[in-house]
């Protein structure tokens, strides 16, 4: 009976991730230019990728690499879109996201991580703060844009920030944990964890009765089984997203092989 409410658990919990239209990239016509199979062209939200019209020689190398990043991880393959605005040439600036099985990452994060982008100057300050940290990573490993080459360039088309630069332009605050919605996630799991007791020993008694007569009817039992554990799972979805929430800061730390989680109080 466990294994059959984890089974519950499971399939509902992807309700919690993030809502998105997805479709597939069938060509990618600049580093930061594609196009759907619905015929729409889309650039990601809030970065600045080095382009192939670069006037730069460093820039146009790295854009070639770039591009063939892209090809290999994004050409033909389908992803959640974020629509945030539209501009003149009817190109959609998105959030980008890929499928995993129980979450889904921005592959700005990826860019960002290995060099391939940087944080545009007039980019939505939350979302900033989202993301800084990958490109940070990228800087102290000196990984594409970071490489001491191009950071000394003059002529870069749109603006690349150092770490001290970033800090004194966008500070970083993580404010402290919300305590009411935590109580509140923390009565939530005590509630499902209550459930799920009792749906234990109510199949228990369902399994018992059954074994001395299965004439007697335990069709009042088998609803209150269901009762039970339709509320349980409410109450553990409850509690994560009261938990999730309770945190004014999240950091989700994410690659194409792991997904991890960083909590800031």
């Amino acid at each position: 009976m466990r294994l059959k409410i984890l089974s519950i658990i499971i399939l509902l919990l992807p309700t919690t991730l993030i809502y998105a239209q997805s479709y597939r990239i069938i060509k990618i016509i600049e580093t930061n230019l594609f196009e759907l199979e619905n015929g729409q062209k889309v650039k990601f939200y809030g970065l600045y990728i080095p382009s192939q019209q670069d006037t730069s020689k460093a820039l146009t190398k790295l854009a070639d690499n770039i591009k063939q990043w892209e090809t290999d991880y994004m050409l033909d393959r389908s992803f959640k879109f974020e629509f945030i605005s539209k501009d003149g040439n009817d190109i959609f600036t998105t959030v980008i996201f890929r499928s995993h099985a129980f979450s889904d990452e921005n592959l700005a994060n990826r860019l960002l991580s290995i060099g391939y982008a940087s944080l545009l100057v007039d980019t939505e300050k939350k979302y900033y703060a989202q993301l800084i940290g990958y490109q940070e990573q990228a800087q102290k490993a000196g990984l594409g844009l970071w490489k001491e080459s191009l950071t000394t360039l003059k002529s870069i088309d749109s603006p690349i920030f150092d770490s001290q630069e970033e800090h004194l332009s966008f500070p970083k605050k993580y404010e402290n944990v919300n305590i009411p919605l935590l109580v509140l996630g923390v009565a939530s799991f005590v509630l499902a964890w209550d459930s799920f007791s009792t749906v234990s020993d109510i199949q228990a008694t369902i399994d018992n009765i059954k074994s001395v007569s299965k004439e007697i009817d335990v069709s009042e039992l088998e609803t209150s089984l269901t009762r039970k554990s339709i509320v349980g799972v409410t109450c553990l979805i409850a509690g994560v997203i009261s938990t999730l929430y309770s945190f004014k800061s999240i950091e989700v730390k994410t690659n194409f092989k792991s997904v991890s989680m960083n909590y800031r109080f």
